[in-house]
């Protein structure tokens, strides 16, 4: 049975008695993998190693520095797709296109910015300052809301 669990239309047909399979196979198995999880790990924190490749590790920490870059990136790129649907190079070309200043007030961002998106359309809008970006937030992403504070401030000058 194991060899058409890779078939995705034989999955789709029998995902569930295969989730069933999986679920009972990791409940009668689940003290020896948490052992030999333990081992592994206590294995190379207790020794202060990485405990993903035994190279020493960052102080405090239970892993190397290269491990600490690539989960920080990991991470981050799958926020980027998770959140906004787009890769950390599309969000390079839009920063690119924007000549690295904030899509309103034209402040460099080259490091530090925020990622305005439409929560009714979810689509990316530009990359803002965090001025900016708070800015928009709190006249709640609305039209009307900006104008009447532009005729407040011409108002008063």
């Amino acid at each position: 049975m194991r060899k058409h669990i890779y078939d995705p239309a034989y999955y789709r047909k029998n995902a569930e008695k295969i989730r069933q399979i999986n679920n009972d196979w990791y409940k009668e198995h689940r003290e020896v993998n948490r052992a030999s999880h333990r081992r592994t790990y206590y294995k190379y924190k207790d020794n202060n190693l990485c405990v993903y490749c035994g190279q020493p590790a960052i102080e405090g920490r239970s892993f190397c520095s290269k491990h600490q870059i690539s989960k920080t990136i990991s991470a981050r790129n799958h926020r980027l797709k998770r959140k906004y649907k787009k890769t950390q190079e599309e969000i390079n070309q839009i920063l690119e296109s924007q000549g690295y200043r904030c899509a309103i007030c034209r402040e460099i961002i080259a490091t530090k910015y925020c990622i305005d998106h439409s929560h009714e359309l979810d689509t990316v809008r530009g990359l803002l300052c965090s001025n900016c970006n708070v800015g928009i937030g709190h006249f709640r992403e609305s039209v009307d809301f900006l104008h009447s504070a532009i005729r407040y401030l011409e108002s008063h000058k």
